[in-house]
């Protein structure tokens, strides 16, 4: 299936914070999240909201029949009660198909709020709990190769990928919340398991305990490899680096504090390339090394 005629880039720029204090700010909380060690919690639950907020504005018959490019605001505040209010700014020359379709995405992540199946955290303020207020600007950028979203539904994208000199195992996450894990050697790919990330913790098998160990070594270290594979017949890495995330300023937009170093085959001791953010990275062409 093809999902549109262009895809949706979300960066996510926190307006106020009213500490820099991870355990202080409000947040959207997933259910896939939830078991995700603290160091991978913000990078997870802001995944996920672009996640829920793309595959929901592109499922939508007004978007896929868009032909319109440009960027709308959405403006959305989470109250000290748990509730999200959301507003909808565009630009003049925007088509009202997608400031319709970006409304009925944001209307489904309230339902799910309301029903129990994604939370709020409130922020804290000496204490009390009080309101955040959130600004995602989403761009609406015509696809010029779209083989690498025919068929999203079944596509995963790689989160991590676990490498020893004895082995090599790829995470993968569906669009349900199902990590994915498969064994890599000599350009072949084995499925050896799956994480419900839906489940309690106390409710998975042994495999999923086995795995998610596994995938949760993989964010202990200062740089995460996230994928690797080969782009116009040349081999490139992909790392998230932790080490800068004590130095970066949120207020740029580096909401993520790490940088994404591509390296090549070539040289592997010096990047070829850093990104900012994953959004960044979505833009460039490395982006076919995500989707599996």
């Amino acid at each position: 299936m093809n999902i549109a005629k262009y895809i949706t880039i979300l960066i996510l720029y926190p307006v106020v914070f009213f500490s820099q204090e991870k355990d202080l700010k409000g947040y959207i909380e997933f259910p896939e999240c939830k078991n995700s060690l603290p160091v991978d919690k913000d990078i997870c639950n802001e995944y996920e909201l672009k996640k829920f907020i793309t595959y929901n504005i592109t499922h939508f018959a007004d978007a896929k029949n868009s032909q319109a490019e440009g960027k709308i605001w959405i403006e959305y505040v989470l109250t000290e009660d748990k509730d999200l209010l959301v507003s909808i700014t565009e630009n003049s020359n925007n088509d009202s198909k997608l400031k319709k379709s970006t409304l009925l995405a944001m209307s489904k992540l309230k339902d799910s709020i309301q029903s129990g199946k994604i939370n709020i955290i409130p922020a804290q303020l000496n204490g009390k709990k009080v309101v955040s207020y959130f600004m995602i600007p989403i761009e609406f950028t015509k696809v010029k190769n779209e083989t690498y979203f025919n068929n999203s539904d079944s596509r995963k994208i790689v989160i991590a990928t676990y490498r020893t000199s004895e082995k090599t195992i790829q995470f993968r996450r569906d669009l349900k919340g199902i990590i994915y894990a498969y064994s890599l050697s000599s350009n072949k790919e084995k499925l050896i398991g799956k994480i419900d990330s839906n489940k309690e913790s106390g409710d998975f098998s042994n495999t999923e305990k086995s795995l998610l160990f596994l995938y949760n070594i993989t964010f202990l270290k200062s740089e995460i490899l996230l994928t690797m594979g080969n782009i116009d017949g040349q081999y490139f890495e992909l790392y998230m680096d932790k080490s800068t995330s004590d130095t970066q300023d949120e207020s740029v937009g580096n909401s993520n504090g790490m940088n994404i170093n591509v390296y090549s085959s070539k040289n592997l001791d010096k990047p070829v390339e850093t990104f900012k953010s994953i959004d960044e990275l979505f833009n460039s062409k490395y982006l076919p090394l995500l989707f599996k």
